[in-house]
């Protein structure tokens, strides 16, 4: 009888198994529809910035649904039946403004791709991406991919910025404009998780699940897959229109094609490249090993001597006395690296934000914050009860390196990849406090006076310093 009981526990249990679509089919109002003027000026705290941002980009899944069961899970499809969701972002008329007023390059921020018989092909020219060429690219065929719109399109820029704060790493962007029944790229996966937001046009999308194992989560992107590759069903096929969203996770094999009637634009989010628990481990683990290396003699010693005679592929199926010893000793010095490593998780962290704060965008300042900052206020008069606070969540990263505090911010950064270097701030070990003071404070302003300081001109000499990079400003009340 318990037997039975059980049984049938276990079957109920697997009939409450939550079901998770891949297709989301919800027609939105025109109550529903946030402005995109509002969006952008109704978002004050830059802490909660991204997460409002995520729950209109997801819309109407919830963040918590979709953080459980999709990020880096499985696909979906957003349809909204909305044409006018992503009014305002980004259009053709956009991107042709974009390529005629700025000298954009072939395949530095211009690609030019078709695909036919089975291949991809990059058909980039030397130079410049003057309009009229591209476009006549466009009518013999060819796909048309923007890189870094970021760069020249504010709203993009607005778009990634925030999203950066929810999830803490770099997030980029392209524009892929297709012209009608053509596919621009092959089959292929990619390690990042994926975004497609269908800004004009109709296109059809093929999505497969990751072939095996090594693709779950991967962390280069996939060569191009012709199509025999292809043996099983899609996990998704979907028609992506105007106003809807498909995202994508790291290894999922995906290719679209425009729909014969109209030609296609949508913008890809990219996010989640090199930020997995391997990431971080290939700093840890190097790291602990070269401590314990320099600070414990044990791990200098030579190997004993005829390790060689019971250790390897001949000898892995033995068992004897010399072997078992080697193990243990092996386990030991495992031990070791492992329980350095723990104590330095925190300094990894910082070597990560540090990396992230070198690559993300810079963020974008609201009129008052460029009021009462440098940038609108290059000398204002500080005293002990003067007011401050840094100017921007997660625009700064702190770090102790070599006995200096060393400050990161993203500031000055530009809104394309590394083409501005960074100029890290050094400061003495004792403005530690005061500064970990001022970073944790925030969205709070704090009294200069208040700063854990010795005396007042070193209150303020910290506060000079740091307001002059731009990341503080003051309360004009």
């Amino acid at each position: 009888m318990t037997k039975k009981r059980n049984k049938a526990k276990r079957l109920k249990l697997k009939q409450q198994k939550k079901v998770v679509p891949n297709l989301i089919d919800h027609s939105f109002t025109v109550d529903e529809l946030i402005d995109i003027s509002s969006l952008i000026e109704d978002i004050s705290n830059d802490a909660d910035a991204g997460r409002t941002v995520l729950k209109w980009l997801i819309a109407p899944l919830s963040i918590e649904d979709f953080y459980n069961d999709y990020w880096g899970k499985q696909p979906c499809c957003i349809k909204r039946h909305c044409s006018d969701y992503y009014k305002g972002w980004f259009d053709i008329k956009e991107m042709k403004r974009i390529l005629n007023e700025n000298s954009l390059l072939y395949g530095d921020e211009v690609d030019v791709t078709k695909y036919l018989n089975d291949e991809r092909q990059t058909l980039n020219p030397y130079g410049k991406a003057d309009l009229k060429d591209v476009l006549k690219f466009y009518e013999d065929g060819c796909s048309i991919r923007l890189l870094c719109p970021q760069k020249y399109s504010d709203r993009i820029w607005f778009l990634l910025s925030k999203l950066q704060n929810e999830w803490n790493c770099l997030t980029g962007c392209n524009v892929y404009l297709t012209p009608s029944n053509t596919q621009g790229f092959a089959p292929h996966y990619d390690d990042i998780e994926a975004f497609l937001l269908q800004m004009e046009g109709i296109k059809e999308w093929k999505v497969y699940a990751p072939l095996d194992d090594a693709s779950v989560l991967p962390r280069i992107s996939s060569h191009n897959f012709s199509q025999s590759e292809l043996t099983a069903a899609p996990l998704l096929e979907a028609t992506v229109e105007q106003g809807d969203l498909l995202y994508i996770p790291r290894g999922y094999i995906h290719q679209g094609k425009a729909m014969e009637e109209l030609h296609s634009l949508h913008a890809t989010i990219s996010t989640a490249q090199s930020n997995s628990w391997s990431d971080f481990m290939e700093l840890l683990i190097p790291s602990a090993l070269e401590t314990v290396i320099s600070s414990n003699v044990g791990f200098r010693e030579s190997l004993p001597r005829g390790y060689l005679g019971y250790v390897g592929a001949i000898h892995s199926d033995k068992e004897n006395e010399e072997r078992a010893r080697f193990f243990s000793k092996m386990k030991e010095h495992l031990d070791i690296v492992f329980q350095e490593a723990l104590t330095q998780i925190d300094t990894i962290a910082d070597q990560m934000g540090r990396n992230f704060i070198i690559d993300r965008l810079p963020s974008i300042l609201s009129a008052e914050e460029q009021e009462c900052s440098f940038s609108g206020c290059p000398e204002p008069k500080f005293t002990v009860n003067s007011q401050i606070k840094l100017i921007k969540h997660g625009i700064v990263r702190m770090s102790i390196e070599e006995g200096k505090v060393v400050l990161y911010h993203c500031m000055e950064n530009s809104r394309k990849l590394h083409e501005t270097p960074i100029s890290p701030l050094e400061f003495e070990i004792d403005d530690a406090e005061s500064i970990e003071y001022i970073l944790l404070s925030y969205p709070e302003f704090v009294r200069i006076g208040d700063l854990p300081l010795e005396n007042e001109d070193d209150q303020i000499s910290l506060v000079k310093a740091l307001y002059e990079e731009g990341i503080l400003m003051f309360d004009k009340d």
